[in-house]
């Protein structure tokens, strides 16, 4: 397992970007335009053993990307193709289910602890970004980053399978990031889950990351909005 200290002889590859490796691997992350986003929220991290889970696995394209990027990272895919496991190596795991499938979810995260690193790049359609959203933000470690990919299914009828959209529906959640207009005091049990437990949601073309509170930054008793 190689170590984040590169010998002259590495140096080069080390020095590659993270828009480099998508173009080594052919990650179609670089063709959307998504690695120059990436790399703002990712960067301080690529040295830390971080464990990211990522939804949609494909030909292995973005996990072997992600392994190399994240030299001491754990790499884990979900994909619903028994043939992904192919890519499987040292650091990078596959497990095969349905994105949608709460007991299948919750016992990847039992394998493997919480994640810090949580990328949705799965089937796309409304009931899966949601279903999976819900179920795995909860389990993702406080100061942990959640990402959306392709939000501009939201604009495509054959995805539309709900009667919101991702997009409205993250909208929403926008709302309760800033508490719905609460005002005065109001206690800890009238703040719902997101409301608590969101820092923050920044939006890109076709991209949402959503970062997740840290451990301290949680509110306790009652909040104060003034």
């Amino acid at each position: 397992m190689s170590n984040c200290l590169p010998t002259r002889h590495d140096q080069d590859i080390n020095k590659m970007s993270l828009s480099d490796l998508a173009l080594k691997y052919k990650s179609d992350k670089l063709f959307e335009g998504y690695t120059k986003y990436y790399d703002l929220f990712f960067d301080d991290l690529k040295d830390s053993d971080v464990t990211l889970l990522e939804i949609g696995v494909f030909h292995g394209a973005s996990v072997k990307m992600w392994e190399e990027y994240f030299c001491k990272g754990r790499i884990v895919g979900i994909d619903i193709d028994p043939s992904c496991t192919k890519v499987n190596s040292d650091r990078i795991r596959v497990r095969i289910g349905d994105q949608k499938d709460r007991e299948f979810l919750n016992s990847v995260v039992a394998e493997i602890g919480s994640p810090d690193i949580i990328i949705d790049d799965g089937g796309h359609k409304m009931s899966q970004q949601t279903t999976t959203f819900e179920i795995l933000f909860r389990t993702l470690n406080p100061g942990g980053i959640y990402v959306i990919e392709d939000l501009h299914t939201s604009y495509v009828d054959t995805f539309k399978d709900t009667p919101i959209t991702t997009v409205q529906y993250l909208i929403g959640i926008i709302d309760d990031l800033n508490l719905h207009g609460k005002r005065g005091k109001v206690k800890r049990d009238t703040i719902n889950y997101f409301e608590s437990s969101i820092e923050s949601l920044c939006f890109f073309n076709s991209i949402c990351f959503i970062k997740k509170r840290a451990a301290t930054d949680m509110p306790k008793g009652i909040t104060i909005v003034e």
